[in-house]
C-alpha cells in the first residue's frame, strides 16, 4: 500500500522547517519487515501547494493511505487536500494527527472524507493501526482513535504515552531527510526534540494537559549524534522544540557541544528555544556559551504580571525582586534577553497591562518585549464552554497570526479563534493594549527612541508614557503610524483584511509585524521622525538640549548612512527581521 504524509507549512522567505513529525513516525514504522513489506512510502510532503499540484504529484502514485499532521498553521489547508484526495482517490484511507487534529462526533461527520482521527502519541498508535489494515482485525482493538465506521461512531480507550520514547529511531540519523537538500532550493531548520513534555499546567497551551505532565527524554547519544548531523549538513537554523530547554542538567553539556561543533565547522550557526522556566543559573551559562549563536536571546517569559490573570492561567512567575536581579545578571554580562506577554488574558486590565511592559522596560531596558495576540486552541481551557462562560471571554475569528512568512490566498487559509475580550477587557481596551504594546516595542525595542529616552533624566515608564500621550494628541510620524496600526488591526478583527501584518514592499512580499512595518517606515522617512522627536524635546522637556536628537540619530542604524552598498529591502530583513531581537539597530559608538 501506497502512504504518503502532509505536514505543510508557510514559506519564510526560503526557510521551510524539516517535517520532523511526520519524519518520526515513519522512521519508527519502517524499522519492522512487516510494515516494509506492505507499505510504500511514496512521500512527506511540506509545501503549501495548490490542490491540483498535489493531485497531479499524486496520479502515478495511488495514494492507500494519506496522513495530515494537524497545528493551527495548516488545518484548514490540509483538510481541503485531505477532501480533493478523497474525491479523486476513493479507496484512499485519510488519517489526521497532531495538535489541532480533532475527535468529536460532530467533527468527523463534518468533515466525512476523514476516516480516522488520532489522538495522542502517535507512532504506537499508527503502527498497530498499520499492522490493523494487513490483518483486518478491529479498529476499536487501537487505542488513540476516533472513527466513524457504518455510521457509528467510536472513540477508544486513552493511549498511554511511551515512557521510553528512545523506541523511537530519529529522522535525521535513519536518513529520512538526507534528500531533501537535493530535491529542494530551500534553507532547510530543523526541529530538535531532547524531551517530551511539560510539567507546567499553563491554560492556553496544549501542553498543559495532565496527560503531557511527565517528561521522558532521548538518550544523550542520540542527541550528540543529531547535532553532528546538523553540523554535517551546514544546517544554520536550529528549533529546540522542548517546552522546556535547560530543565535538565544534561542540557548544559548539550549546549557546549553545540557550540564546540559550530567552532569546529561553522554548523549550526543559529539556535532557538523556549527556556525552562526554572534552574536560572543553568539557564545563564547555557546563555553565556551559546552566545551569538543564540538567536534571540534568554526568555524571561511572564504572559502577565497582573495576579488574577495569572491565576486564571495556572501559572506563577519568578518573583519580582529574582527577576530584577537576573534581568540585571544578563544585562552587565551583555547577553540578550526578551519577556513574552499574552494580549487578552482573563483578569488582565488595560491598566495592568501597561503597567506589566513599564515594569518591564524599568527593571530591564535591555529586554525585548513581546506582546503575542491570545489564540484559543481547541484543546484547551480557553475552548472550555464552562471557562468561556466563567470569563465572559469574547472572540474574534481571523487569519492565523503568521509575521514573516509569504502568505498565498489561492489556498485554503488558516483561521484562528482570538481572545480579544472578557469581564476584564473590552474589546476597545483590548485594541489600546495591543497599540501600547506596539508603540514601547516599535519606539524602545527597535531603537528609535531608546537612547532618547535614557538623556532624559526620568524613569523609563514616565517618559515613554509622557511620550505616548504626546503622539496620541499631536500631529507627527508616530502618530500616524499609530492610526495606521490601528486601521490595520480593526481591519483584522472584523475580518476586512486577509492577515495580520503588513505588506512593505508589493503583494509578493512576507508580512511584516507591525513594528518592523513602522520601523521600515521611519527609516524611510529618517528626517521627518527626528524632527518630530525634537518638537517633543521642546514642548516636554524644554530643558533638554536639542542636539541631543542628532547624536541619538547616528547612534541608529541607517541604509542611507551605514549600509548605503545593500538594497534597502535587505537592509530591512537584515535589521527588522533577523536581527531585530538581537538589536542590530544598534551603531557602536565611541
Amino acid at each position: 500500500m501506497n502512504v504518503c504524509f502532509f505536514q505543510c507549512q508557510e514559506d519564510y522567505n526560503g526557510n521551510m522547517y524539516l517535517p520532523y513529525s511526520s519524519g518520526m513516525l515513519w522512521a519508527y514504522l519502517k524499522q519492522y519487515d512487516d510494515i516494509l513489506e506492505n507499505y510504500k512510502l511514496i512521500d512527506i510532503y511540506f509545501e503549501k501547494l495548490s490542490v491540483e499540484s498535489y493531485l497531479d504529484k499524486l496520479k502515478n502514485n495511488t495514494p492507500d493511505i494519506a496522513l495530515f499532521s494537524n497545528y493551527g498553521w495548516n488545518t484548514s489547508y490540509h483538510l481541503s487536500i485531505a477532501k480533493a484526495i478523497k474525491k479523486a482517490f476513493p479507496n484512499c484511507k485519510i488519517i489526521i494527527g497532531g495538535p489541532n487534529a480533532q475527535q468529536s462526533e460532530k467533527y468527523l461527520r463534518k468533515h466525512d472524507y476523514v476516516d480516522i482521527s488520532v489522538w495522542g502519541e502517535g507512532e504506537l498508535t499508527l503502527l498497530e493501526l498499520f499492522r490493523s489494515f494487513i490483518n483486518n482485525t478491529e479498529l476499536s482493538d487501537v487505542n488513540g482513535l476516533a472513527y466513524i465506521k457504518d455510521d457509528t461512531y467510536t472513540k477508544t480507550k486513552v493511549r498511554d504515552r511511551l515512557k521510553d520514547i528512545n523506541v523511537l529511531p530519529s529522522p535525521y540519523l535513519t536518513g529520512i531527510f538526507d534528500d531533501y537538500f537535493k530535491r529542494y532550493n530551500y534553507n532547510f531548520m530543523p526541529v530538535w526534540e531532547t524531551n517530551r513534555g511539560c510539567p507546567y499546567s499553563c491554560t492556553f497551551c496544549d501542553l498543559g494537559n495532565e496527560y503531557y505532565s511527565k517528561v521522558f527524554t532521548f538518550d544523550d547519544k542520540r542527541l550528540y549524534d543529531e547535532i553532528d548531523w546538523f553540523s554535517n549538513h551546514q544546517i544554520e537554523y536550529v528549533e529546540v522544540a522542548d517546552a522546556n530547554f535547560g530543565i535538565m542538567k544534561r542540557d548544559l553539556d548539550l549546549t557546549k557541544y553545540l557550540k564546540q561543533k559550530f567552532i569546529d565547522t561553522g554548523y549550526p550557526q543559529k539556535v532557538s528555544a523556549t527556556w525552562a522556566k526554572s534552574s536560572p543559573e543553568r539557564i545563564f551559562e547555557m546563555s553565556r556559551i551559546l552566545d551569538s549563536m543564540n538567536r534571540g536571546g534568554i526568555t524571561l517569559a511572564l504572559q502577565s504580571g497582573n495576579k488574577v490573570a495569572l491565576d486564571n492561567i495556572k501559572r506563577i512567575n519568578i518573583a519580582n525582586d529574582k527577576l530584577e536581579v537576573i534581568s540585571k545578571k544578563y544585562a552587565e554580562n551583555n547577553m540578550q534577553t526578551y519577556h513574552d506577554f499574552i494580549i487578552g488574558l482573563p483578569g488582565e486590565t488595560l491598566d495592568s497591562w501597561k503597567n506589566n511592559l513599564l515594569y518591564i522596560l524599568d527593571i530591564n531596558p535591555e529586554g525585548w518585549i513581546f506582546g503575542h495576540p491570545l489564540e484559543a486552541y481547541e484543546n484547551t481551557e480557553f475552548s472550555d464552554i464552562n471557562y468561556i462562560k466563567r470569563h465572559d471571554l469574547k472572540f474574534a475569528t481571523t487569519p492565523q497570526v503568521s509575521y514573516f512568512a509569504r502568505r498565498r490566498k489561492d489556498i485554503p487559509i488558516e483561521y484562528g479563534n482570538y481572545v480579544i475580550g472578557s469581564n476584564t477587557l473590552s474589546k476597545e481596551d483590548y485594541i489600546e493594549c495591543f497599540l501600547f504594546k506596539w508603540f514601547l516595542i516599535t519606539c524602545h525595542s527597535f531603537g528609535w527612541t531608546y537612547h532618547l529616552s535614557q538623556h532624559c533624566n526620568t524613569k523609563l515608564s514616565e517618559f515613554y508614557l509622557k511620550l505616548y500621550d504626546y503622539i496620541k494628541t499631536n500631529n507627527c510620524l508616530i502618530k500616524d503610524e499609530y492610526d495606521n496600526t490601528k486601521n490595520e488591526i480593526c481591519k483584522v478583527l472584523d475580518g476586512n483584511t486577509y492577515f495580520w501584518g503588513r505588506q512593505m514592499f508589493g503583494t509578493d512580499d512576507i508580512y511584516w509585524d507591525y513594528e518592523s512595518s513602522s520601523s521600515i517606515i521611519f527609516e524611510k522617512n529618517r528626517k521627518h521622525f527626528f524632527n518630530d522627536l525634537k518638537k517633543f524635546i521642546t514642548k516636554c522637556y524644554p530643558n533638554i538640549d536639542l542636539n541631543i536628537v542628532d547624536t541619538v540619530d547616528k547612534q541608529i542604524r541607517s541604509h542611507v548612512r551605514d549600509c548605503s552598498e545593500m538594497y534597502f529591502v535587505d537592509f530591512c530583513i537584515e535589521t527588522y527581521w533577523y536581527g531585530r531581537r538581537k538589536k542590530a539597530w544598534k551603531l557602536q559608538t565611541n
